[in-house]
């Protein structure tokens, strides 16, 4: 079997899911940036990692055992910052206790599956609304669009996520909740 690639993350679901992809939408719409809309809503946690199929079970037991012990951090979005001068971004509230939950998955997920992440920049939770795509030169206009929209929101994620890139997006694999329970 071949390889896989896959991430983990919180999903941005329900209302504020909607609101965010239709930020995504004005982004491609306004901007010609479209690539955030090749998944749902999201603040990485693991970063893109590649992993051979079969392994995935593994993968999975991992991090349901990781959810067991590891109660969620309560999400707190508002408003929107930038990583000039390619990526906008929903901001992610400064927060303790989701930084020590990111960095215990990340040293859960090196112990156990060798899974290592290649962070060039630390990790700096957001909701990214336009990256890639979104060319330098309308970034200016991009940013000064986007910097004056109100956004706030706050939640208590069931679980989280991993998220595997089928060739042309990412979808959801599977789910794992702080709840979850293996009969």
């Amino acid at each position: 079997m071949a390889d896989a690639i896959y991430f983990i993350a919180i999903l941005v679901e329900g209302e504020a899911g909607e609101t965010i992809t239709g930020f995504k939408q004005d982004a491609a719409r306004q901007f010609g940036a479209s690539r955030a809309l090749n998944s749902p809503p999201h603040l990485t946690l693991i970063p893109p990692f590649t992993l051979p199929a079969e392994a995935l079970q593994a993968l999975s037991e991992v991090l349901s055992g990781f959810m067991a012990g590891h109660p969620m951090p309560v999400v707190r979005l508002l408003n929107f910052n930038c990583f000039s001068p390619r990526v906008i971004y929903v901001d992610v509230e400064s927060n303790p206790e989701l930084s020590n939950f990111q960095q215990a998955l990340e040293t859960h997920l090196e112990q156990q599956l060798s899974i290592r992440t290649d962070r060039q920049y630390g990790f700096h939770p957001h909701v990214t609304i336009a990256f890639k795509d979104l060319r330098e030169a309308v970034f200016p206009e991009a940013w000064a669009y986007f910097s004056t929209q109100i956004f706030a929101h706050a939640f208590q994620p069931p679980g989280i996520a991993l998220l595997q890139h089928t060739g042309s997006c990412w979808e959801v694999k599977s789910k794992f909740s702080t709840f979850t329970q293996n009969c």
